[in-house]
């Protein structure tokens, strides 16, 4: 059996590295300063790392990770995010009674997310998701003047463990099915067992456990209680970040796994995507909340990046990178700036943001281009990934022009409620 090469031991520095931060993290509760530069350097440090494995496209550890240029741009998405995140958040951070724990669990959460896109076997991707789910189910209650924390972590604990026991069961059944743990071989033993139903409970099992980590409907309701309810730095994270690693999953495991039944798959896929931009969006038009608008908000954005896995050619999966990273972007901006407001006039109702133009142009400046990206406008970068994915539709031609009309339409449902907020700061 082959041994382990120094050079695969190199293609895993950046894991070793957070695994490394991780546990320094822990035993420095006082220092609170060192321990934000650690996490700062060994996040920028991994992602520059990452540059080195472009055009390498190589298996290593008996082939349980994969180094390709995909799980390569997927890893540099979700590192650069979190780095943006960890600046942003430095304040927050700072005040907290545990700093080094919260930032011990950013390091582990980031562990399991960059895994996710590598990895190749059920076991890796199943352990990958658990490490990133126990290292977050912390976060909400990490702040201990929030008012509604115990509410917003417990009813993400309880969604994510009954998630986590879907995928699982699911995967039982796979293995049962074809006797290996490798996506690869699964993707070719389940052709033998196309049309079958034992062949679509597994995958209604897993995909329903992904939909909950992934906020799709009919599995979102906790999603918004929890991002409410949370510190709103600790809601950026979960909402633009953590429910990333879910689509790498989705992407590896279910485009690949099971490419046995991919004609229904993909009508499940794009059903599930258009009920969850519509409920997504119809439900943020009637919130008073700015903050919970946001949250129903980002529930119908994971429908946009899920139909651009649907329409699954260059322009579909191009089009759900660029919006994938732009929701991180957007989401951690508008999480932020909510929690300015929240920090200075302890209210985020619409009530509470009337004529804010005069008391904060800046701030209100900067989320109106947040809010015009959500929302689609050009020339900001949301209008750019959904139009890419439109064009993939186009491409694909036949049913997917219904997915078309359906983005299109949402789009324009979403300026009511985005255009709402600005209304509200500039002109009440």
């Amino acid at each position: 059996m082959k041994g382990f090469t120094l050079q695969e031991f190199f293609y895993i520095s950046p894991e070793l590295l957070l695994i490394c931060a991780g546990i320094f993290l822990l035993f420095i509760k006082k220092q609170k300063e060192m321990a934000f530069w650690v996490t700062l350097g060994t996040l920028a440090f991994t992602t520059v790392v990452h540059y080195f494995f472009f055009n390498v496209n190589v298996s290593i550890f008996f082939n349980t990770l994969d180094v390709t240029d995909l799980s390569v741009m997927i890893r540099i998405l979700i590192l650069s995010g979190t780095l943006i995140f960890v600046i942003s958040a430095k304040e927050f951070a700072q005040d907290l009674n545990y700093t080094n724990l919260y930032y011990s669990f950013l390091c582990f959460a980031t562990l399991g997310m960059i895994i996710l896109p590598s990895a190749n076997d059920m076991l890796t991707l199943f352990i990958a998701f658990e490490l990133t789910s126990i290292a977050t189910y912390a976060l909400p209650f990490i702040d201990q003047k929030s008012e509604n924390r115990h509410e917003a972590g417990i009813k993400y604990f309880l969604t994510g463990i009954f998630s986590s026991g879907l995928i699982l069961f699911g995967m039982s059944y796979l293995f049962g099915l074809t006797g290996s743990l490798f996506i690869s071989d699964i993707s070719v033993a389940l052709q033998s067992f196309s049309g079958q139903p034992i062949l679509y409970l597994a995958f209604g099992l897993i995909f329903g456990g992904v939909s909950y980590k992934m906020a799709l409907v009919p599995f979102h309701l906790w999603a918004p209680d929890t991002y409410t309810g949370s510190p709103s730095p600790t809601s950026a994270y979960l909402a633009g970040i953590t429910k990333k690693g879910p689509f790498a999953f989705f992407l590896k495991f279910f485009i690949i796994g099971f490419a046995a039944m991919q004609f229904e798959m993909i009508v499940i896929i794009s059903i599930v995507a258009i009920v969850t931009m519509f409920v997504g969006n119809l439900a943020a038009l009637v919130q008073i909340d700015v903050k919970r608008m946001i949250a129903f908000s980002s529930v119908a954005n994971a429908g946009v990046i899920l139909i651009g896995f649907a329409v699954d050619n260059v322009y579909g999966i191009s089009g759900a990178f660029i919006h994938f990273w732009a929701h991180i972007v957007m989401t951690i901006g508008a999480f932020m700036i909510i929690y300015y407001l929240e920090t200075m006039y302890k209210k985020t109702s619409y009530e509470s943001i009337k004529g804010l133009s005069k008391k904060e142009p800046l701030l209100v400046f900067a989320f109106t281009v947040i809010l015009l990206s959500f929302s689609g406008i050009p020339p900001m970068i949301g209008f750019w990934s959904k139009l890419i994915i439109v064009f993939g539709t186009v491409q694909a031609g036949g049913y997917y022009l219904l997915l078309a009309a359906a983005l299109i339409i949402n789009s324009a449902l979403s300026l009511a409620y985005y255009f709402k907020v600005i209304k509200y700061m500039y002109m009440k």
